[in-house]
């Protein structure tokens, strides 16, 4: 007959060994499950860096496309502002409206984000019958560019090239001309009243005659022709 003692403690002893197992077993499931998951989150994570990698492909280019349909408009419109401002006018082919001229010189002067615009020039444009008042055209070749009969009163020409250029008929009530270059410049009935001529190149007293109001302009000495030059007052503008 087996011995209770015996028996008991095989018994504790199969119990023990039963619950090291469980535990043995438990840790491996466990091993292998972690061993899966990880394999599983290093797949995600490979999936997700292709699709990030596609995500930045994808973005590169939608910017490329951006850029060029950027430079696309930029050329268009550039090219616009090119008919607007010279225009080739003949039977089939009209001068533009007034008021889209008036908005090509405005955008002309101030869209540094058209970057043929940063160097380009006003030479030989046609800027003439417009009203451009309070504008500034600060050292701009407007060289041989036709102003004629145009209101530019408080606008500002300082240093710009207006040689060879037509003013005839102009509205330059108050203008700045100082520094610029008036070489050749048309200024038949051109209104002077108020403006500033002050260290101007190129103007004789015979063109200045031509003008309407100039002994009502400020200039240095020698543009006094025979007249008394007015006092420089606020109304010249300075920008």
């Amino acid at each position: 007959m087996a011995n209770p003692q015996k028996v008991d403690f095989l018994n504790r002893l199969l119990k023990k060994l039963k619950i090291h197992l469980y535990r043995f077993l438990y840790q491996v499931i466990f091993l292998i499950l972690f061993s899966f998951l990880v394999l599983s989150m290093d797949e995600m994570l490979d999936k997700m860096d292709l699709m990030l990698d596609k995500e930045d492909a994808i973005l590169e280019s939608r910017r490329e496309l951006l850029k060029f349909e950027k430079e696309r408009y930029q050329q268009h419109r550039y090219d616009e502002l090119l008919t607007l401002l010279w225009p080739s006018v003949n039977e089939n082919n009209p001068l533009p409206s007034k008021k889209k001229r008036e908005e090509a010189v405005k955008e002309f002067l101030s869209a540094a984000w058209i970057p043929a615009l940063k160097s380009a020039s006003l030479e030989g444009a046609n800027l003439s019958n417009l009203k451009i008042v309070k504008m500034n055209f600060v050292g701009i070749n407007l060289s041989n560019a036709d102003l004629g009969n145009s209101n530019f009163s408080f606008t500002n020409f300082k240093g710009a090239n207006l040689s060879g250029a037509s003013l005839i008929g102009a509205e330059l009530f108050a203008v700045n001309f100082e520094g610029a270059d008036l070489t050749g410049t048309l200024l038949t009935v051109a209104n002077l009243a108020g403006a500033n001529l002050k260290n101007v190149k190129g103007l004789t007293c015979q063109r200045l005659k031509n003008a309407i109001n100039w002994k009502l302009a400020h200039r240095n000495v020698e543009l006094a022709c025979e007249a008394e030059i007015p006092p420089m007052q606020a109304s010249a503008i300075e920008k």
